[in-house]
């Protein structure tokens, strides 16, 4: 007897969503960092312009993962 089907995307879309979430928090790092040298440089204003900052940059969530969020907030 062949294995049952296995829907294979929420799998695909639960990494996707670890790879967002990992990407922002390398953002947030480095972001952090930046700042920290920023203070100590000469021309604090003209760089600390230069950091793109999380609220910025536009959304990349696909309503897909919005509503998986979404439902495992409730869950907890």
């Amino acid at each position: 007897m062949a294995p049952p089907y296995v829907n294979e995307n929420p799998n695909i879309e639960l990494t996707e969503e670890g790879l967002l979430v990992a990407e922002d928090e390398k953002r947030d790092s480095v972001t952090e960092s930046y700042e920290a040298e920023a203070f100590e440089s000469d021309e604090v204003e003209e760089t600390l312009d230069d950091i793109a900052y999380p609220e910025q940059l536009p959304d990349t969530g696909s309503p897909e993962l919005a509503a998986i969020r979404e439902d495992r907030a409730l869950d907890e």
